[in-house]
């Protein structure tokens, strides 16, 4: 037998009769083996192992494979802890693929209330003798559990779109629906899809111009960001809090090419008291912007801004097409993103204005406008230095517009909200859907100049009151009343003892 059995069991057959004869009687009775098959044989009757089985690897507890019932109980605690979603998917052959009794499907999107990994340490809590390490129930965690986000600033057509396409994905799917339902629902998801169209076309659109620049054409992206507050500093009391100045920031981002041919981008911010976000502050702030020597060289000067009112407005379009080719001789364009679509490289750069004024509220006081101007000049400084270039990439200035309000003057056209970009050759002003810059895509719209009386009024910050002297006042003069009141009210011993 031991001479017959494969190479792999020979020690097994040898273990046999290994302890009942010396090495010299097995040999003189027929058997074959090494002495490496002799150690063998002999360390397997120790361990009484006669198995004929093969090799089995050992393979630790940690490493098995997970079992069915410790998956499910991973998907009931994430399913408890979390809420349903309406992101689903509505076809009814995978939704409900449930591992357990209760109703959770792989076909639906669940958010989490709280991080896995408490999900986790609850877990471990109940089934303190479950083996499960915290990777191995990352690993188990379904994809459709995710972590919550919140989002802000949508485009409410962009949700009702998609709220349309998902209802009539359903109403598809049954088959009791009205003609009428239907159309009504079809229609929505027609306008939503348009919307999509323009907001696309024209966002490749403005890509498209950005490329487009040269050493003599820019595009010009205008914003505002969300007011600042003044008043603050390291150390801030209640006061404090409630008196705080606000200060308004319209920003320019300019997209050019030096003489290099490299793309760069220059920002220019101008700091307000005035609080009115009209089109009369912009205007302003326009004029100090391509007053500035660097905006001399440019011939073409491309403008892009959101849809807000204060920047599509026939005040606007007067100053741009009627009032600039008087003062400068070159090419104005006036672009619009589409509605609610309007997040640029502006609003990016205002995440940086946040962070430099945070930074420095936290070591000094910024109690006027004129502290701000100089933390942001100092900021951008620093960043020259530490980017090693020659220029400022950044460049702030005060508008304080000292001229009163007098009278508007609009350029009216008809359908103007429909138009997304507008250029003015000669006496001829011209209007397109999208900001192509195509001259085929552009044709010639009537307009007219209109003269009305401006009766807006100016909103300013309130000013700031700086206390500076030498003995602070330590209450005001009703809490110092108060708090002499409560001292003779309370017993001299007691407060002797208190002191």
């Amino acid at each position: 037998m031991h001479t017959t059995v494969g190479i792999k069991h020979k020690s097994n057959i040898l273990s046999l009769v290994v302890d009942l004869f010396t090495r010299k009687e097995l040999k003189q009775a027929g058997f074959t083996f090494s002495n490496t098959q002799y150690t063998t044989a002999k360390k397997k009757a120790s361990q009484e192992n006669f198995s004929l089985c093969d090799y089995q690897r050992h393979r630790p507890l940690s490493k098995a494979a997970t079992s069915t019932e410790v998956k499910a109980l991973v998907i009931k605690y994430l399913y408890n802890n979390s809420r349903d979603s309406c992101a689903t998917i509505v076809d009814s052959s995978l939704a409900n693929e449930a591992t357990t009794s209760m109703e959770y499907s792989s076909s639906a999107v669940y958010y989490l209330e709280i991080p896995k990994r408490d999900i986790y340490k609850k877990l471990q809590a109940d089934y303190p003798d479950l083996k499960l390490c915290l990777s191995k129930f990352y690993k188990l965690c379904p994809k459709n559990f995710k972590k919550a986000h919140k989002k802000t600033d949508m485009c409410q057509v962009c949700i009702a779109g998609k709220k349309a396409e998902r209802k009539l994905q359903l109403l598809l799917s049954r088959a009791n629906y009205t003609i009428a339902n239907r159309k009504q629902l079809e229609d929505a998801v027609h306008l939503y899809q348009q919307h999509i169209f323009f907001k696309n076309r024209q966002q490749q659109c403005y890509k498209n111009s950005i490329n487009r620049t040269t050493s003599s054409s820019c595009v010009v992206i205008m914003d505002f960001k969300e007011n600042l507050k003044i008043g603050g500093g390291p150390v801030e009391t209640g006061a404090n809090f409630y008196h705080k100045k606000q200060v308004s920031v319209l920003g320019f981002a300019v997209h050019y090419q030096d003489n290099t041919g490299t793309a760069c981008i220059r920002y220019f911010d101008y700091l307000s008291p005035i609080l009115s976000h009209d089109s009369l502050f912009i205007i302003g702030c326009i004029r100090k912007f391509l007053a500035h020597s660097f905006m001399a060289d440019f011939s073409q000067v491309c403008f892009w801004s959101d849809s807000g009112p204060h920047f599509r407005s026939g005040e606007l379009m007067h100053f741009i097409f009627e009032q600039l080719p008087q003062l400068y001789d070159k090419q104005f364009y006036m672009n619009y993103f589409v509605e609610y679509h309007g997040k640029n490289i502006v609003d990016g750069h205002f995440g940086v204005l946040s962070r430099w004024f945070k930074e420095a509220e936290a070591v000094q006081d910024i109690h006027t406008i004129e502290d701000l101007l100089r933390v942001f000049q100092n900021k951008a400084q620093a960043q020259q230095y530490h980017n090693k270039t020659s220029y400022l990439s950044t460049e702030f200035d005060l508008y304080l517009r000292p001229e009163a309000r007098t009278h508007i003057h609009k350029l009216r056209v008809e359908n103007f909200g429909s138009y997304l970009c507008f250029i003015r050759v000669g006496n001829k002003l011209f209007a397109s859907t999208l900001s192509t810059l195509n001259s085929i895509d552009y044709a010639k719209v009537s307009f007219k100049i209109q003269k009305v009386k401006d009766n807006r009024k100016t909103k300013y910050a309130p000013e700031y009151q700086v206390i500076d002297i030498d003995v602070p006042i330590v209450v005001g003069p009703q809490s110092k009343v108060t708090l002499l009141n409560r001292v003779k009210l309370t017993h001299a011993d007691t407060l002797a003892m208190k002191i």
